[in-house]
């Protein structure tokens, strides 16, 4: 990870939680 994306992504929070939100819905569907 660069720290200028680490930056963008710290500086946008939402963007941040959606990252995470994908990542979570990704992680299940690789469960099922």
């Amino acid at each position: 990870m660069t720290t200028g994306a680490y930056e963008e992504l710290s500086s946008s929070p939402i963007e941040e939680i959606l990252d995470k939100a994908t990542r979570l819905l990704n992680d299940l569907h690789a469960k099922t």
